[in-house]
């Protein structure tokens, strides 16, 4: 069965990367409105990220450079 993992202020999870480490295939991760200053990284396969509201949802690279704010791991599809 999938789930919906909340992402942002008020929410479940604090942040997105906390989200996607506790989603399996099939669920969907639902990111509210704000900016989220973190580094994702996907390795989850399966897995539907999505606004919540229509209103702007901006991910801010962090770290030393920034580097890629966000990463998509090897054989895997969003939705």
């Amino acid at each position: 069965m999938s789930a919906t993992l909340n992402v942002g202020s008020g929410q479940t999870y604090a942040t997105i990367q906390d989200a996607i480490n506790a989603a399996q295939q099939g669920d969907t991760v639902v990111v509210h409105a704000g900016s989220h200053d973190e580094n994702v990284s996907i390795t989850v396969n399966d897995l539907t990220i999505e606004n919540a509201t229509g209103e702007a949802v901006e991910i801010v690279g962090q770290g030393a450079g920034f580097g890629a704010a966000l990463t998509i791991g090897q054989d895997v599809s969003l939705s």
